[in-house]
């Protein structure tokens, strides 16, 4: 039990905690606006605008999300928590 607490002591627990609320709600937020466009895009009468959404949903729900994160942190080169919220939200749209 010691060896936990130590964990405390050592690192900022409620800092992280709070990079973890804020990633989650821009994440949520992004995520609902983009997913409305989309679910707007997969009911169009127009069927090129139809493909396209669905084709993206099948993208992003067949790649693994550890992938999209390393993708936006290494090749797109964005900080961390820009990069972590984009991934997260292109792949929770989906």
């Amino acid at each position: 039990m010691d060896g936990f607490l130590s964990l405390f002591q050592s690192y900022n627990v409620p800092a992280a905690f709070l990079v973890n609320l804020e990633l989650t709600f821009w994440s949520a937020i992004f995520s609902a606006i983009l997913g409305i466009i989309l679910v707007v895009m997969r009911i169009s009468p127009i069927s090129s605008m139809r493909r396209v959404a669905a084709g993206y949903v099948e993208l992003f729900k067949n790649t693994p999300l550890l992938l999209w994160i390393m993708f936006t942190f290494f090749v797109a080169q964005l900080p961390p928590l820009p990069a972590a919220v984009v991934a997260f939200t292109l792949f929770t749209a989906a």
